[in-house]
This record gives C-alpha cells, structure tokens and sequence, in this order.
C-alpha cells in the first residue's frame, strides 16, 4: 500500500448530533491482515486515529473529500482532505479491500432516504421550480435548527440524517453549479424576486453545516458567486454590495510585487472566506458552522505563511531598508514603505500566532524572517516617528514576541544573529549556537538598537493608543517568565545590558524628572503609570532579582517615582504610586527596599496624600490600608518603627478599621518590653559590680591570678619551643601588668581593661583579658 500521507481534518459526531473538529494530520495506509489506516498529528506526529478497514464497517463518500464511517465501538467519525485526489485514493484503497467498485455508495437511494423521514423530494433545480427547492432546503434547515435546542434524541437523529442526505443529493446532482448558472440568469434580468429566493436557497444549504456542501460553496470557481447571492438576503432593508468591496474598494496591499501567483491566490482567496465570516455571516448562522469556516481560513493562512517563509528572496526583499529618498516619495505618493513593511509583519505574526496557539502546525516563520533582517527592519520603523508606522511596527513586534520572545532575544542582542549588519564580530556565540547551547551575550557592540528605540518611542509617542502598545511590547521583551532558565549566563548579561548606566532603564527613570510636562497630557499621564507598573513588576523577588535592585538603591530610583505622589498630581497616578510601594513593601519582603525607604522617607508623601483623602473609601486608601496592614506581621523591623512612630498621629485618627489600632498596640507591647529589658539589664550590672568588694580588695582566686610570676610563665614557654623553621602556634596564659598599675587603674563594667587616655605612647599599651589566652608564634625558642 502507499505510504503517501494526504491531509486531513478528523471529526467525531457528538451526543448532541455535532460534527467535533478532533485535529488536523496526515492520513496514511499500510496493508497487515486488514488495510490500516493511520492518522498522524500535523504538529508533533504522535497518532491520532486508527481503524481497520474490515468488511464489516460502513463507509461512505461524500462528495469530493469527505469520508465518514462507523467505528465497532459506537464512534461516528469522518475524514476531510484538504484536496480532491487524496480522498479519491483514500477511497480506491477502501472499495479494493472491501471488494466493491470505487464509484458505488452504499446506502439506500437519497430520494427515498428522504420520504422515509417524511420529507417532501428535492426537485431539480429551474427557475419554475424554486419555490419548491426552497421549501424543501428551508425544512430541513429549521429541522437540525430545532434539533440543536432540542434534548429529544430521536429529532437530534432525523436532522442528521436529513442534513447529510440533502448534501449527498446536492452534491450527486451537481446542484450548486446549476444554481448559480440561474442566479446570474436572474440577475441579468434583475428579477429581485428570484434572487432573494436564491440567496434563501443558499443560505438554508449553508446552514446544514455539511462539509460536502460547504466545500463546493467555497471553490475558488463558485465562491464570487456565492457571496454575490448573499447580496439579495431578504432580512436586510437593501442590498450589500459584496462584490464591489471585494473586487473594486479592497486592493492587495504588496510591499513588493509578488511574482508567485499561488502566494497571491492564496492570499486573496484567504481575504474572502474571512470577510464571508466575519461580515456576511455574522449573526445568522451556528457556531458550529463558523467553526467549520475557521478551519478554512487556518488552512489557508497556514499555506500563506509556508509560502512566504520557504521564498527567502521575497523575505529579504520585504525586510530590506529603503532608503531616504524611497521612503520620501512613497510617502509623498501615498505608499507608505515602512508602514506596508509594518502592516505585512503584523498579520504574518499574527496568523502564526493563532496557528500555533491551535497547535494546527508549529511554524519556524519567526527564525526566517530574523535570519533577513527582521530585527533592523523594526528599528527603521520605530526610529522613524510617524505615529502610524510606530503603531503598526510595535503591535507586529508584540505578535513575534508572544509566537516566541525566547527565539528573538538572541537576534536583539547579538549582530551575529543579524545578517549584514555592521561590527558583527561575536564569532563565540555563534560557534556556541551551532553546538546547541545559549551562551552568554557579548560585553560590547552596537547592538542595543532595538530597544534604546522602543524606549525612546515610548518616550516620545504623543498617542495614547501608541504608548500603551509600546508598553506592552517592553513588559513582553523584559518578561523574566520567558527567558531560558537554564540559560542564566544570558539572561544575566540581557538585563544588565537593560540596567546599565545611562541606558534603557535610566531612560524610563528620566520620565520622573519632568513630570509636570508628563501630566499635562493623556498620553503623559498613560507613560508615567505603564512605567511605575513595569517597574513594580520588574522589583519582585525572582524577577530582575539583583540587576534591579542595584539600580533602584544606587540612583534613588523610588525616590524620583514617588514624586507623583506630591500634591498637584492626579488621584491616579497617585494611586499608581501608591501601588508600586505596596508591591515592594507587602511582595518584595526585601529588608534592603525597606531600608531605603526608611533612610529616604519615601512614605511621608503617601501618608500626606492620604491624609488629605481623609475617609473617603477609593483606590488610594485601600492601598495604604494594605501596607499598614503588612507591616503588622513584622513588628520587630525598622519600617514598622518608621511607620508607627513617624505617622502616629495619623494612626490615631484610622478609626473605621481596626489597623491603625493594631499597629499602635504592638508598639505600646514593645515599648513595655524594651523597659523591661532595661530594667534587667540595670539588675544584672548590679550583680556584676557587687563582684567587687567595697574596698577593692580582691578576693583568694583573684590574688592567686595575679599573683603567677611572669618568669615563670616565660621559662615554660621556653622549653616548648622547636628548633625547627615550621612555625607551630603555642597558647601561653597573658603576663599580668604590676600591682600598682592594677590598684590605680578604674574598675571596668564588663571585667576588661581599657587604655588610658594620657598613656604614654612609648610604652606598650596592655588590654589583658581576665579568661581569653593570648595566641604567639614561636620560631627557634623565641617568641614571635
């Protein structure tokens, strides 16, 4: 049997009578005892279906690529191929092993299927017999209508089949082409009457949702036509004019002429069946069958983008820098270059996404385009500030970096992975990169383009719209969730790199230098509350971990952002404020931010602010109840001190909830504790000092301490000695001071002697300690 693998959809009919989309693979057959075939997942290959063509199994074709059968097991299931000769060979294979003709189809004629249900014939369709094909198409759609809000297993039943025998009847007798050849006969003849018969027609055979129908609706010969019938819908008040939008009003944008003409048949038959979905058919047809169309479009944005990223001519084409003077007269000629480049990057990301996220297909689009210059291509557009081609640019940069910011962040960093780009000379990484390992980033070159570029757009956009998205792109390129973990050497050098002096982040810290002119407009505002909520992100534990923290405690970084808290600043970013100090005081737990805080007085501005709000229950409040209320579980630290006893009085007036009362208690608690300890302090060096006699007498074990005869202590010290130059440390007891000096020195409170401050600086000074020996060296018998 042939290994060739044709693709398909595999669908399992449900309890409630619904064809379920199960995924999309290959189909392939090999002979055993019986013919087997095999379905294998497009994504990760692994095996999704397998039956046995037994004798004993029903299959059945309908239409030209779709092939439905019953498992042993109770499992309705059906096969739909993306082209005609793969169901075709599928089929052959199925009819030699089942030893009947290939063109037979079992089952009862569709005709007498239908009076079996109690169903009136299908009529073959002329222009005096419309009505009637009308009636019988619209019965029978009511009918599955009625069956999907229906529990009764018998009407869910009937509608199944009554749909699937309308589709073979339609099919068999190549209905859809004779209906069409009819409706440009009626609209020569502009007979409005007829064509909002037709678009009825049309409509209940859509919504049977039988994929025989549908595929013959959506061939590239019918398709025009098809929606042209949607035209004359009797529901609307007037006729939409589909056609003319498609063919006259929309016009294929190209950044370059596209020579392959599949890609722009592709690409055009794409744009249809998702402007027949997302216009035509909203609001009046199932879910299930907009399930079905969105199948198609994946299908086709899949084959869109394998085009795209095996022609690397045309990608590199695409990607390539224009220059000034091309950049000026396609703007002043109304075609934008960077802005097409933009718009094309975004939708090719964007399906990608979808495609991924539906595991339809893992596509490697992203390495392709970064490998012909995606990445210089975004700084060109970022750098060019014209607010639509920055827009376009960062939401398409977005799109790649939620396909895959883990692949990109290489490219960003390091030239090598940039093709024709200047000092490239990091030869390392891409020695390491070929043996399968991330190595760490480069020390130096220019290759920060990137996001000095995002940052200063961000910085600079005027558009609300715009600051929000570049926002967004910086909070997705600098997600620590996303880095490779087991790549730390690189993740290291990638936000070091971010936080180095006067760098990316030192150009965010700067909006806070001038914050006036930031509030003065929306856009300011939205710039100055992304950044303290990418920076209260950013401080959690485990995210920018140490990279962060040095920068923030180094340059004062809270300081500058708490500034929005003065007064003259708006309630919301104050309450952004606010919220970046809950973050690092109730989940950074950092004693290092606490310390800063307290050393800086960086809640005094908070508290005034609140304060001033008074009672009023708002976001403000809340957030300062949350610090007050963290700080209760840790007590014994500085920031709790600093809290308490700085903001006292303001505690004292927090009588709606009970933790300002709370918090002034533990301090009353530790207070009392403090004198307590005092007070036992006080007993024990009173204890200590009656040690000492009242005349200062010493008593027996003191005198014999003292009274050790330092000679002697010397000559055992002697005798221990080695000649050898290996020095070994030997422990002698200290050699007391005279009896004199002891009687006139003062008593000391702990039991050691201190220096004087009149000593005189030629004699040695001793600081003997009443129990620590004195650690010496001796070499060759002497002390050293």
């Amino acid at each position: 049997m042939s290994e060739v693998k044709r693709r398909v959809k595999v669908y399992q009919l449900n309890e409630d009578r619904e064809w379920i989309d199960q995924g999309t693979g290959h189909v392939s057959s090999r002979l055993l005892s019986e013919l087997l075939l095999e379905v294998r997942n497009e994504g990760d290959a692994g095996v999704m279906l397998e039956t046995n063509v037994s004798k004993d199994t029903n299959f059945q074709r309908q239409g030209d690529t779709l092939i439905l059968w019953d498992e042993p097991d109770g499992r309705h299931l059906a096969l739909s191929f993306q082209d005609d000769a793969g169901c075709l060979d599928i089929w052959q294979q199925i009819c030699q092993e089942k030893g009947m003709p290939s063109d037979a189809t079992p089952g009862m004629d569709a005709e007498a299927d239908l009076a079996s249900l109690n169903l009136p014939s299908l009529p073959v369709p002329e222009l005096n017999t419309l009505q009637e094909y009308a009636d019988v198409a619209e019965q029978i759609s009511n009918l599955r209508r009625e069956s999907l809000n229906s529990e009764d297993p018998q009407l869910k039943e009937q509608a199944t089949k009554a749909c699937e025998l309308l589709a073979e009847l339609v099919y068999e007798r190549h209905d859809i082409p004779k209906l069409l050849d009819l409706f440009e006969q009626c609209e020569d003849l502009e007979d409005t009457d007829m064509l909002s018969m037709l678009s009825s027609i049309f409509l209940s055979l859509l919504r049977t949702a039988e994929h025989a129908i549908l595929n013959v609706l959506l061939d590239d010969d019918y398709l025009l036509n098809f929606i042209g019938t949607l035209e004359y819908d009797p529901s609307k008040s007037e006729r939409q004019h589909h056609r003319t939008y498609l063919t006259e009003t929309c016009q294929l944008q190209e950044v370059v002429p596209i020579t392959a003409p599949q890609l722009k048949a592709t690409i055009k038959r794409s744009y249809y069946l998702s402007y027949l979905k997302d216009v035509v058919f909203a609001g009046c047809v199932d879910d299930h069958l907009l399930s079905m169309l969105d199948s198609q479009v994946h299908f086709l944005a899949k084959d869109v983008i394998e085009l795209v990223q095996s022609n690397e001519q045309y990608l590199k084409q695409i990607l390539s820098l224009p220059t000034e003077e091309q950049v000026k007269e396609a703007v002043e000629g109304g075609n934008d270059i960077q802005l097409q480049q933009a718009r094309f990057l975004r939708e090719l990301f964007t399906n990608s996404a979808i495609l991924s996220q539906q595991q339809i297909i893992r596509l490697d689009v992203l390495a392709a385009a970064c490998d012909n210059g995606l990445v210089p291509c975004f700084v060109s557009c970022l750098a060019t500030q014209r607010e639509d081609v920055v827009g376009m640019a960062t939401g398409a940069l977005i799109r790649a970096l939620e396909l895959d910011a883990l692949k990109l962040r290489p490219y960003i960093y390091d030239p090598a992975k940039a093709p024709a780009r200047p000092n490239s000379t990091s030869s390392a990484f891409s020695a390491d990169s070929e043996n399968g390992h991330t190595p760490a980033p480069p020390a130096d070159g220019n290759h920060w383009e990137l996001v000095l570029q995002l940052v200063k757009a961000f910085k600079d956009s005027t558009q609300m719209a715009n600051v929000l998205l570049l926002g967004q792109a910086l909070g997705l390129l600098l997600d620590a969730d996303t880095f490779d973990e087991t790549a730390s050497n690189f993740k290291s050098g990638f936000l070091t790199k971010f936080y180095e002096l006067h760098g990316a982040f030192s150009q965010l810290v700067a909006l806070f230098d001038d914050i006036p002119k930031q509030r003065a407009t929306e856009a300011g505002q939205e710039r100055l509350m992304i950044t303290l909520e990418l920076i209260g992100k950013w401080v959690l534990p485990g995210v920018h971990s140490y990279h962060i923290k040095n920068y923030i405690l180094k340059h004062d970084v809270l300081g500058k952002a708490t500034r929005v808290l003065q007064p003259g600043n708006n309630s919301l970013l104050a309450v952004a404020g606010a919220r970046l100090l809950s973050l690092i005081i109730r989940e950074g737990r950092n004693q290092f931010y606490n310390t800063h805080i307290v050393k800086k007085d960086l809640l005094r501005p908070l508290m005034e602010r609140f304060r001033a709000n008074g009672s009023r229950n708002n976001l403000l409040n809340s957030t300062v109840l949350s610090i007050l209320a963290s700080v209760q579980t840790e007590s014994s630290s500085r920031l709790f001190a600093y809290i308490v006893k700085d903001f006292k009085d303001d505690l004292e007036t927090l009588d709606y909830v009970e933790t300002g009362q709370v918090l002034l208690e533990k301090l009353h608690d530790k207070e009392g504790a403090s004198e307590l300890a005092a007070v036992d302090e006080a007993a024990s060096l009173g204890t200590s000092r009656r040690r000492f006699r009242p005349d200062g007498s010493m008593d027996r074990r003191e005198e014999d301490y003292f009274n050790t005869d330092e000679d002697d202590a010397s000559s055992n010290d002697s005798t221990s000695a080695t000649t050898s130059m290996n020095a070994s440390p030997t422990v002698t007891e200290p050699s007391p001071v005279a009896d004199n000096f002891l009687q006139n020195a003062p008593r000391p409170r702990g039991g050691g002697l201190v220096d004087y401050d009149d000593d005189d600086d030629d004699e040695p000074v001793f600081k003997p300690s009443s129990k620590r020996p004195k650690m010496q060296f001796v070499l060759n018998g002497k002390k050293a």
